[in-house]
């Protein structure tokens, strides 16, 4: 195997551990302890679900499943990986071999890697033990999952990454004409405080929701019937799963409740769906789920920072699992800034970043971690600045899409709702009149939704902002723009409107580029022509 200069100790020898692990073709094996180090990680991170399988199922029962179908997979996944899986270190790329039977290789350019992310874990940190996985824009999987190595070969993979990204044609000439904003180099450190960490993790419903909408289902289904009769097959399974000891007594008490509660006519619907004792389990779930989403958040993100030197930005976070991406900011494609309504009232906002190796049909089933998961606002607009050059988000200069988007969304979002009172009134008729008044409230959103959509396009950057209740504003460098398209639904020719879709090469943590819709169609085919002669005068790099 070539040698190179190690990372650390600058010789040209190979670290110990990389030599007594190198085979006669100069290959190296992943370290023994993936045959048993990620079990152990994944016993850890499944311990919420086996907490709350057993809240639901006796633990016996719980414990059987968790071992089924948590622990068996990741036991077999990882033996055969560990012994089909060879790498070889090379001056000019990563070579990776892989399958039994079939072979396969694969070779990663060093100047072509998009993003390294370096995990450890509590239990690989003690040993010296990490995951290092590479990511480039020419393949839908990640290229490079290397589970388990030594803490010294990430290094000596990064450093080879830093120093073939610095040396690569495309980076020598860019920086003398891109945007100075972005080539200049400039030092930049944040972290999150402890009460964004709070707030972040107290504003993150997405479990409790999940919660929710499954007590709501399961109380439809089992005390209304009606459209829900269809679960009635699949869901028959839970009434012979024996109940913890804690539900007999919350029943109890919930209809104990429920009986002290006098009759009020019309409105008992209601007082039976907020007493009743699955949406009581539902709300206690919820509450439980959020406590649990709160404490996962802050282990998640502990001790966060984000640093940028020069071309590249350095994120790091984690207690339990320290995790650290190193990303080129002239490879990011988009920049989407996201405020939800709870993360909008604690004065906090979240971004997502694209680069070109992001693929929508792939990477939405990742997880993958926020560039910044929950900041206060001004902090996170700084940061927004300091990754793709200007983020002008409160400034003047937006421009407004055709007021027709009002009377459109309006219809819609009438017949939608005519739908669901429709439906409500077969249970309720004086509550479905009681809601009516509901229509002038659809006619108001959509005023305030289209106050706060607009569009601006800068010299070096386009930006798209939409949202009233949830807000979001994407913003991206217009040398990243791929392709400009117009497009008109049946709907839209007949009102003259027309969307004007804007593609970058990340498609997945951002959803792509801006799609701005309810245009007038003269409006998007100047926009078309204006956005096209200036990626013409952008000089083309990778």
């Amino acid at each position: 195997m070539t040698t190179t200069p190690d990372a650390v100790s600058g010789t040209n020898d190979p670290p110990p551990v990389m030599a007594a692990k190198a085979q006669a073709d100069g290959s190296l094996r992943l370290h023994n302890a993936t045959l048993w180090l990620p079990v152990l990680e994944n016993l850890r991170r499944s311990l919420v679900p086996l907490a709350v399988g057993c809240l639901v199922m006796t633990p016996p029962v719980a414990i059987g499943f968790y071992a089924l179908f948590f622990v068996a997979p990741v036991v077999l996944y990882f033996t055969i990986r560990y012994l089909t899986l060879t790498y070889q270190i090379r001056q000019d790329a990563l070579v990776i071999h892989t399958g039994w039977l079939a072979r396969r290789e694969r070779r990663i350019p060093w100047d072509r890697v998009q993003e390294a992310k370096q995990e450890q874990s509590l239990f690989g940190k003690p040993l010296g033990l990490t995951h290092l996985t590479l990511k480039t824009a020419g393949s839908d999987d990640e290229e490079a999952a290397l589970n388990v190595i030594t803490s010294k070969q990430a290094d000596e993979i990064r450093h080879h990454i830093v120093s073939g990204q610095s040396l690569a044609p495309e980076n020598q000439p860019a920086a003398s004409v891109a945007d100075p904003a972005i080539t200049s180099h400039s030092d930049f450190d944040q972290s999150l405080t402890t009460k964004e960490l709070f707030l972040g993790g107290l504003t993150s419903q997405l479990i409790a929701g999940i919660f929710g909408v499954m007590g709501a289902i399961a109380y439809f289904q089992l005390s209304w019937g009606g459209p829900f009769d269809w679960l009635g097959g699949p869901m028959d399974w839970l009434e012979h799963v024996p109940a913890p000891p804690w539900v007999a007594p919350m029943e109890q008490a919930t209809e104990t409740l429920r009986s002290q509660v006098p009759s009020l006519g019309p409105l008992d619907v209601l007082i039976d769906l907020v007493l009743s004792e699955t949406m009581f389990k539902s709300v206690t779930l919820a509450v439980l789920s959020m406590i649990a989403a709160t404490i996962a958040f802050v282990i998640r993100y502990h001790a966060y920072e984000i640093r940028r030197s020069d071309d590249r930005l350095v994120v790091a976070h984690g207690l339990l699992t320290r995790q650290e991406s190193s990303l080129s900011r002239r490879r990011i494609q988009s920049l989407k800034l996201e405020e939800s309504p709870l993360r909008r009232w604690a004065g906090l906002a979240s971004i997502r970043v694209d680069n070109a190796g992001d693929h929508r049909e792939v990477d939405e089933n990742k997880k993958r971690s926020l560039l910044v998961p929950a900041a206060e606002r001004n902090k996170a607009i700084e940061i927004a600045e300091q990754v793709i050059g200007e983020f002008p988000i409160d400034q003047p200069g937006w421009q407004k899409v055709s007021s027709k988007a009002i009377g459109r969304g309006t219809r819609l979002g009438c017949l939608i709702y005519a739908a669901v009172l429709a439906q409500i009134a077969s249970w309720s008729l004086i509550l479905a009149v009681a809601l009516s008044p509901g229509f002038a409230l659809v006619y108001l959103c959509n005023r305030q939704w289209y106050r706060h959509t607009g569009y601006r396009i800068s010299d070096h950057s386009v930006m798209y902002r939409k949202g009233w209740i949830s807000r979001a504003t994407l913003g991206l460098p217009i040398e990243n723009i791929q392709n400009l398209r117009i497009s008109q639904s049946p709907l839209d020719r007949r009102l003259g409107l027309a969307t004007l879709s804007i593609d970058t090469a990340g498609q997945s943590n951002t959803g792509g580029g801006p799609v701005i819709q309810n245009l007038t169609l003269l409006t998007a085919v100047r926009l078309r022509r204006r956005l096209a002669k200036r990626i013409a005068d952008q000089p083309f790099r990778w």
